[in-house]
């Protein structure tokens, strides 16, 4: 049972993630922040993203492998059904950081951190990624959420900063 559980990730390791995850767009660390949601999520809400997967699945195998429809249908249906799952995930992202974004607030609104957010590097960043940690307390097996949310942050302060 012991090599079924969930690996836990140092600081060093979450730190690491988080400063990959600067090279996305906030609303794709959205969509990543809901795929690692999904583990506590409610059975049925991950089976209907099982469903989609199966659909696209289903319409990409009555092609053939490299056989395409003149009408295009159902790869449109296939794009329609993916973009409708990537969408379902960011909204689900959206949610959490909605859900605690008074938490986060309290914590992260110091002027020092705002600083740090806008010249993000490996240290800043780690630091971010503890406070945000302490924030959040969630069980170790989704711990590497924070690293996740710490991102958002830093991606958001710049945002602000540069629009």
């Amino acid at each position: 049972m012991d090599e079924l559980a969930t690996p836990t990730l140092t600081i060093e390791e979450l730190t690491t993630e988080a400063m990959q995850l600067l090279s996305i767009s906030l609303e794709e660390l959205y969509v990543v922040l809901g795929c690692q949601l999904m583990g506590a999520a409610r059975p049925a809400g991950v089976a209907g993203l099982v469903n989609h997967q199966s659909a696209i699945r289903n319409v990409v195998e009555s092609q053939g492998k490299f056989e395409l429809s003149a009408s295009g249908a159902p790869l449109r249906d296939w794009v329609t059904s993916f973009n409708s799952m990537i969408e379902e995930l960011k909204e689900d992202g959206m949610r959490f950081v909605a859900a605690v974004a008074e938490e986060l607030s309290k914590g992260l609104s110091a002027k020092e951190l705002l600083e740090l957010a806008t010249e993000i590097t490996s240290s800043s960043m780690q630091i971010i990624v503890v406070i945000v940690a302490a924030i959040l307390k969630l069980p170790r097996q989704i711990e590497a959420v924070s690293a996740t949310v710490a991102a958002i942050f830093c991606k958001s302060v710049m945002t602000e900063l540069y629009a």
